[in-house]
């Protein structure tokens, strides 16, 4: 059963049903339209004391008090929310419903950047980048196959079909989600100059999904859809062909007919990357043949979503371990040199190069 914690920031509160004690950073981060890179204290009070809110070992959730759902939390960070949460937002003799449709999504050749594929027995599956030395894909089929520390080569998405031995980045597997079918890769190197923004999706925005499930010309060529976000309340599936995990999700749903090859295809907003391509919604078992008739008639399926807010926490995760695991510089040595000073013979010299470069 759902429970409702309460958070304040500024002007506006909100109210968020969890199943868990545990509130993500990424949902406060998007219910006050704060920026990803952003620092977020959660507090509470307690015998008038303000009482900070701890955060789980990967830090990428809030742990709450037991008896949450009767306080109020206050949220701080060092960032401004992109647009003041207050009462002024609401102007007078505007129209509810703007004029304004959906703004489009990005053009291909404005996301082909970050596409490239990873190739197998399956053929051509896609890989997308979220940091310059870190990669998405997907968690399934073939894929299953792979293990934390596993190596695979992946190929810029325009790169020719058979490339030789030479090219391509070699990435490991640094981290899996099984509930969200997706695997993180890292480089040893930066691949691409900028990462992309990874954003949470929003009903009815309009969306690009990029994948290789295009073959009609014999070999799989990055391909383009378009679709609407249809929900993003979350959608929970079960698999009986994966003991664990039972459930899987949340999944965004959006609209679209895409193909098998799409598989972990890059869904593209005009605000950024919304998420990867899991697979699409099956029509329900409706038993009697009549009834299958009629359901297929009017069912139209959907494109399950999994959300790139869930590739930013994993990707937060692995470059804090990076930050704690990197080499700290020792301090910069004096040189030592010896010289002959009229009147005292040879004497050691100390040259505080720090300071020299400094004049």
């Amino acid at each position: 059963m759902a429970n409702t914690v309460h958070i304040k920031m500024m002007d506006k509160d909100v109210e968020i049903d969890l199943l868990s004690n545990n509130l993500t950073l990424s949902t406060v981060k998007s219910q006050f339209l704060l920026p990803w890179d952003a620092v977020v204290s959660l507090s509470y009070e307690v015998n008038s004391r303000q009482k900070g809110c701890e955060v789980n070992e990967n830090g990428s959730a809030f742990i709450l008090p037991a008896d949450f759902s009767n306080m109020q939390f206050s949220v701080e960070s060092d960032k401004t929310p992109s647009r003041p949460a207050s009462s002024m937002d609401v102007r007078p003799n505007v129209s509810p419903y703007p004029d304004a449709p959906s703004p489009p999504p990005p053009l291909s050749k404005s996301i082909d950047k970050w596409m490239f594929y990873a190739s197998d027995l399956a053929g051509k599956s896609t890989v997308v980048c979220v940091h310059p030395r870190y990669f998405v894909t997907f968690r399934h089929g073939t894929h299953l196959l792979l293990q934390l520390g596993s190596a695979m080569k992946i190929f810029h998405a325009t790169a020719e079909d058979q490339p030789n031995a030479e090219s391509g980045w070699e990435v490991t597997v640094v981290d899996i989600n099984e509930k969200l079918d997706f695997i993180l890769l890292r480089s040893k190197e930066n691949i691409v100059e900028t990462a992309p923004r990874l954003v949470g999706g929003e009903e009815s925005e309009i969306f690009l999904l990029a994948g290789f499930g295009d073959m009609t010309s014999g070999s799989q060529k990055l391909a383009y859809l378009s679709g609407i976000v249809h929900s993003v309340r979350g959608y929970y599936f079960s698999l009986n062909d994966r003991p664990s995990p039972p459930l899987m999700g949340p999944f965004y749903l959006g609209t679209g007919q895409s193909s098998r090859g799409d598989s972990g295809g890059a869904c593209w907003s005009s605000r950024g990357l919304i998420g990867i391509k899991y697979g699409v919604t099956c029509m329900p078992d409706v038993g009697f043949t009549h009834f299958v008739i009629h359901e297929a008639a009017t069912y139209s399926p959907k494109t399950i979503i999994s959300p790139a807010v869930r590739f930013e926490e994993s990707l937060m995760a692995q470059l804090r371990i990076e930050q704690q695991n990197s080499p700290k510089t020792p301090p910069s040595k004096k040189k030592l040199i010896q010289t002959e000073i009229e009147g005292l013979g040879s004497q050691t010299l100390f040259i505080d190069e720090a300071r020299r470069s400094a004049q």
